[in-house]
């Protein structure tokens, strides 16, 4: 017997459309999530997986500047996520982003057995983000909320929410600039106790970047609707028209990107949780590339990232030469 609808029936909620920008670090996320949150119909949160232990646990500040517990836009949010900052154990949260998103995780969902595994013992987890991610949307009154968290094994795994309608951006960067970028010494911004932004050796990050971009490809393989790939070289080449693919991808063509010209584009203040230093960045800002590794990165850092990424480099169309 069908079940007829009353006045009484709770409402049906929809799924939370989320672009999730995937890929190895310094790849130029933090610009492209800065572009489209500029974008109507879009907010950009920085990269969300951080929120329990960069902003609940240490209170860094959000993009618009302020501590992220004096955020007029986060108050509300966790207000109606968890009815306030003290509705959530933000320990306990912290804790299992850290468990169930490691790479590693990342391989064992490619297995069903294992997917369904890590989705039981991260339930709380993602029933978190599920509301967060809805109410960030309800706040903001934007349609797609764009994470630029990057590890694949965290989009995969919020991807199987059945509260959340995920799109995956795959944003790749010739190995070589992202490891001369990881090598470094960069400021940070937003958290005293941290001047300088991570940095990792040349060895690491290729063999990293080779992992990330792999299973990241693997994760999605099935679902090539929801997959888009990007190249920084060509977002920095002609950034209107690769913003424009990803805002067609995210399902909402149409939409007035805040280009001032073909390179240069008009930033809002964006409430973004992480992130590197331009998710500060406000006004009209230059998108141009860097190409500082092709003078900087040493011969021995070269050859030695050039090898260990051959097959995937130039599975994404990057030269072994350096030109």
């Amino acid at each position: 017997m069908a079940l007829e609808a009353t006045d009484d029936a709770p409402p049906v909620r929809a799924a939370t459309r989320v672009l999730f920008i995937a890929g190895f670090g310094r790849s130029g996320s933090t610009i492209l999530g800065q572009v489209l949150g500029a974008t109507p119909g879009f907010v950009h949160v920085g990269e969300l997986n951080f929120i329990w232990e960069h902003n609940f646990r240490e209170n860094r500040q959000c993009g618009c500047g302020l501590a992220f517990d004096e955020c007029p836009f986060w108050k509300d949010v966790i207000g109606r996520a968890f009815g306030g900052f003290d509705g959530v154990d933000a320990y306990e949260l912290s804790g299992l982003a850290r468990h169930s998103t490691r790479t590693r995780h990342g391989l064992a969902m490619l297995a069903p057995r294992g997917r369904v595994r890590l989705q039981q013992r991260a339930r709380p987890y993602l029933e978190a983000m599920e509301r967060l991610y809805r109410a960030v949307r309800d706040v903001s009154g934007a349609d797609v909320v764009v994470d630029s968290s990057k590890l694949p094994a965290y989009g995969f795994l919020v991807g199987a929410s059945p509260g959340i309608d995920l799109r995956v951006v795959h944003l790749v960067r010739d190995p070589r600039a992202t490891a001369y970028s990881w090598l470094r010494r960069s400021r940070t911004e937003g958290d005293a106790n941290r001047p300088y932004l991570p940095r990792q050796g040349s060895t690491e990050s290729a063999l990293t970047w080779n992992t990330w971009n792999v299973v990241t490809e693997l994760m999605w393989r099935d679902e090539r609707e929801r997959y888009l790939r990007v190249r920084y070289e060509d977002l920095v080449r002609d950034p209107r028209d690769e913003v424009c693919k990803v805002v067609e991808h995210a399902g909402m063509s149409g939409s007035q990107i805040p280009f001032v010209d073909d390179h240069t584009v008009r930033l809002e203040v964006a409430h973004t949780v992480a992130g590197n230093p331009n998710r500060f960045a406000q006004g009209d800002v230059e998108i141009r590339a860097d190409d500082e590794w092709r003078d900087e990165i040493s011969r021995g850092q070269l050859c030695s990232v050039t090898a260990l990424t051959f097959p995937v480099m130039t599975r994404y169309g990057y030269s072994p030469i350096r030109h």
